[in-house]
């Protein structure tokens, strides 16, 4: 299968482009750019640059579109890929709210095919890790996280609102796949606070409570020393991980945890979290249709609406 990327973003280039060109699945990478050929270029492995996306989406024959632009470009282009018969990843945040997640899962789901939000980071090995070690030791019933780093240039995206910027926009889809895979439902209360802001909000706090039990509280910005971590508490276990939202696919990162009152370093593999998203979506396309993509996508929207409401 040949992939086609729509936009020349940061991320694509440091992590997500190397993973996906490196997939046995993926025969080549076409790229396309507002930014024309020349910029496309450089982004390309082993296919075509492109003038622009709606050359590449009239001219290639790549049956998967990765959308890497601004986040308020992420609809217009994923839009364009379905239409166009192609299955779609988005970076996060896939789409503004769950209304036009809905409408999107629908249309692929119509066409026959897969959308999927890369919300990359639980594709990581350590959550298969901390996951071995809930299933003996007992579920989390609270969980804290923080991921926030220091301000960016003022030019950059995520300070325009008509160009997806906002830290809920942003760092929203975080919180949403946390705390929807460790508690596996739907909250029973979501509630939200914008913390600061600029032209747009830069950090917000965010709580969610489950019935049967549960908490999950995160703080979130872009305003702050870098701050990269999660902790989790259940009656049997407690357990930290660092660099939780963004591991490093050569690193191999451990979890600090206790049991029992006592000390435990769990060692886990390398890996990288876009390659095995990717693949996700690629075993998604030979078997179920995406069924567990669209809902996860789905529940993650839902969540950040609920976020952003409660922060208005």
């Amino acid at each position: 299968m040949k992939a086609l990327l729509i936009g020349c973003s940061s991320i694509a280039e440091r992590r997500a482009l190397g993973a996906l060109a490196g997939l046995p699945g993926i025969s080549a990478v076409d790229a396309a750019s507002r930014r024309g050929r020349e910029a496309s270029a450089g982004f390309v492995r082993g296919g075509t640059a492109y003038d622009t996306p709606e050359e590449a989406l009239r001219s290639s024959d790549a049956a998967l579109v990765y959308v890497s632009t601004e986040n308020g470009d992420h609809a217009q282009w994923a839009e364009a890929a379905l239409a166009s018969g192609r299955h779609v990843v988005v970076d996060k945040p896939a789409f503004d709210d769950d209304t036009i997640t809905r409408r999107f899962v629908a249309d692929a789901e119509a066409r026959g095919l897969v959308v999927a939000e890369a919300t990359v980071f639980l594709d990581h090995p350590r959550l298969a890790a901390l996951a071995a070690l809930m299933q003996d030791a007992g579920r989390a019933t609270g969980v804290q996280a923080c991921f926030s780093f220091p301000p960016l240039p003022k030019d950059n995206f995520r300070y325009d609102p008509a160009r997806g910027g906002g830290a809920i926009n942003d760092l929203g889809p975080y919180a949403a796949a946390t705390a929807r895979w460790f508690f596996g439902r739907e909250p029973a209360h979501v509630d939200g606070r914008i913390l600061a802001r600029d032209s747009v909000e830069t950090a917000f706090a965010v709580t969610a409570t489950y019935a049967g039990g549960g908490c999950f509280s995160g703080l979130y910005g872009f305003n702050t020393e870098y701050q990269n971590w999660i902790s989790a508490a259940g009656p049997g276990f407690a357990a930290r991980l660092d660099r939780f939202c963004t591991p490093p696919p050569d690193a191999a990162l451990p979890i600090e945890a206790r049991r029992a009152n006592r000390e435990l370093a769990i060692e886990c593999a390398a890996g990288d979290a876009f390659a095995l998203m990717f693949s996700r979506v690629l075993d998604a396309i030979r078997t179920d249709g995406g069924e567990s993509l669209h809902r996860d996508m789905i529940a993650d929207a839902e969540f950040r609406s609920r976020l952003r409401n409660a922060a208005r």
